[in-house]
């Protein structure tokens, strides 16, 4: 974790004395990822090794915090890129992540002991040959194309609507806000039944939210509602990776799972929707509006909205493992 912080650090203050793209994109686009990976996904094992009949509130509480997050630091990088510029902002981001996260590499401890032997036990991949780990993955991987739809498109959704400059980004925040929210009631719902109940319930919440909330939006209320259902229902989806985790190794019936290498992969299907999700959105994006159709259905945003409703629906696969007794 110390080595991630430290690459972390040194991507951002080198990025700002980027002169070309090409140093931001190997500097803040790589090495910044490289570095925040390796501070941030340590964090996952020692939380799998200290919570067991609360676990997925535990996660819950951690993911919740990339919530909190989205909804305060916007608005400082924001204030800082306005007043002082990139160059000056990226050191003092530096500068307060390392302040921030390096009292933590040092409270953060494992509960079981380290080996210290030359035996290395090999990771055991026999899950990924069974289907509950691929119900699980697509499922995830589709909400997660559905997740950041709305992150990316909202603020010129409610400018191409006509609303105050202000409505963009309070609705984003919001959802973040919500998504606190969600990642706790995520959460307690995968310790207390099944991980599919939980799934279930944000994809329902899901489908609602895009199909009703943000295709019928003609004013700002409806678009503050819909960021505020979604954050709540879709933005907690990440919390029930454990409850996926969990169900896996009890249907497996062996304690030699690595539920933090099941997280690990669950979080790399995200990041791969993440890179997918953008270009896509981007395509039905310029395909133009809807002709006949109403509210924000018939804006160009249109077909954005129907393709993060579908992806939403799709993000429930594993209920319908289920269902047939697959899970």
């Amino acid at each position: 974790m110390v080595v991630g912080l430290v690459i972390t650090v040194v991507a951002l203050i080198v990025a700002s004395f980027a002169q070309n793209t090409a140093t931001l994109l190997a500097t803040q686009g790589v090495m910044y990822a490289l570095g925040g990976l390796t501070l941030y996904f340590p964090a996952m094992y020692v939380i799998d090794e200290w919570f067991i009949a609360r676990k997925g509130l535990a996660f819950g509480v951690v993911w919740a915090g990339t919530g909190v997050a989205g909804a305060t630091l916007p608005f400082l990088l924001q204030w800082l890129l306005d007043s002082y510029g990139f160059r000056t902002a990226l050191r003092v981001w530096a500068v307060i992540l390392f302040v921030l996260a390096l009292p933590s590499t040092w409270v953060m401890k494992s509960r079981l002991p380290v080996s210290h032997t030359s035996t290395i036990r090999p990771t055991d991949l026999s899950f990924m040959k069974r289907s509950p780990f691929w119900l699980f993955e697509t499922g995830n991987v589709m909400q997660s194309l559905a997740y950041f739809v709305p992150q990316l498109w909202i603020p010129s959704f409610a400018a191409s609507l006509g609303f105050p400059s202000f409505s963009g980004p309070l609705a984003l925040s919001l959802l973040n806000v919500a998504a606190c929210f969600g990642y706790l009631l995520h959460g307690i719902l995968v310790d207390r039944f099944h991980v599919t109940v939980a799934i279930l319930a944000s994809t329902i919440g899901s489908m609602i939210s895009i199909f009703i909330f943000w295709g019928l939006t003609a004013s700002q209320t409806m678009l503050y509602l819909f960021a505020i259902i979604w954050g709540v229902t879709g933005g907690g989806y990440a919390a029930c990776w454990s409850g996926c985790a969990m169900a896996m190794r009890k249907q497996a019936d062996s304690n030699n799972l690595d539920t933090g290498l099941v997280i690990s992969l669950m979080c790399a299907g995200k990041g791969v929707a993440s890179l997918i999700s953008g270009p896509l959105s981007e395509v039905l994006l310029s395909a133009g509006s809807w002709k006949g159709a109403e509210f924000a259905y018939g804006s160009q945003y249109g077909g954005v909205i129907v393709f993060a409703g579908v992806a939403a629906m799709f993000g429930g696969t594993a209920c319908i493992g289920r269902a047939f007794k697959m899970l």
